[in-house]
């Protein structure tokens, strides 16, 4: 049990980095260890080629070693995030409010429909609204900052000016392994640990700091600082990690879109300040409209 000091504090929000940190270095060395044996050396010489053989496996097997990562730290944040849920006494709103309006609203439209159509539309239209709702702001949002990166020149400044082979280890990393851990990792037990020390401001902009400090890169840090605003708010307004997981795989899906098809980036590129100032003003205006349809408190 930890205890009020603002040391016990600092080090329950900051576990789960340590945790994530210490179980992708323990991933790393055993990364190297698969990539010596490729490269048909002993397991006696990683100590001597450490260092080359880290980068040998980094430039050949980037994105397969980053989801070994992730899959490596996963088990123990989960653990972790379970017994937050025993520990800390935070209720996070559910959507329940949002459906309830939901099925009102779609009762007023299947009046005269049997019992049982009617369930099935009302069924069909939780599901429409719950991905809808929550893929919005990642697909504005993704438009949004890259296309402010893109036009300020930033872009060229940052690591992801580099674009890898597309590959089937880019779409399971991006669509599935980041959003999944780093959701889990920034918002299910950095944020939620923040909220209940801080309050919710400061835990949001200090969450939201700790999402652009994990991702390195100056430039993407910024992004994904702004992202860790809005995707800490939906998790505040849901309480429902994967809402946010969503929203996070909608952006990322966006981001590869713009990457890898040349239609899409094109487009993007031409109509550039259209789409930017449409998607400055429905980010914010479709995760506002989701916390009201949810009836959340302020």
């Amino acid at each position: 049990m930890f205890s009020d000091r603002p040391a016990s504090k600092i080090k329950k929000i900051l576990m789960p980095f340590g945790i994530w940190l210490i179980a992708g270095a323990a991933a790393e060395i055993i990364g190297v260890i698969a990539v010596g044996i490729l490269m048909k050396k002993g397991v006696a010489d990683v100590p001597s080629n450490l260092l080359f053989m880290l980068e040998e496996a980094h430039a050949r097997f980037e994105y397969p070693m980053l989801i070994f990562r992730n899959i490596a730290s996963f088990p123990f944040l989960v653990r972790m995030f379970r017994a937050d849920n025993a520990r800390i006494s935070v209720n996070l709103p559910v959507l329940a409010p949002y459906i309830e309006r939901v099925e009102f609203f779609h009762r007023s439209l299947a009046k005269g429909m049997g019992d049982s159509e009617n369930r099935r539309n009302r069924q069909a239209a939780k599901k429409i609204v719950w991905f809808l709702s929550f893929i919005l702001p990642g697909i504005f949002y993704a438009f949004a900052g890259n296309l402010v990166l893109h036009y300020t020149g930033l872009t060229a400044e940052s690591s992801a000016a580099q674009v890898p082979p597309f590959t089937v280890w880019v779409l399971l990393f991006e669509l599935i392994a980041a959003p999944v851990l780093e959701e889990l990792l920034c918002r299910g037990l950095i944020y939620r640990s923040m909220r209940t020390y801080m309050g919710i401001l400061k835990a949001l902009f200090f969450s939201a700091v700790c999402f652009g400090i994990f991702h390195l890169d100056p430039v993407q840090s910024l992004y994904a600082f702004v992202f860790g605003l809005v995707l800490a708010d939906l998790y505040e307004i849901s309480g429902s990690l994967a809402a946010v997981v969503l929203t996070h795989m909608a952006a990322n899906a966006i981001g590869l879109l713009v990457t890898y098809v040349p239609a899409v980036n094109q487009f993007v590129l031409t109509n550039g300040i259209p789409v930017l100032m449409v998607s400055l003003v429905l980010t914010p205006v479709s995760v506002v409209l989701i916390g009201l349809t949810a009836g959340k408190e302020k």
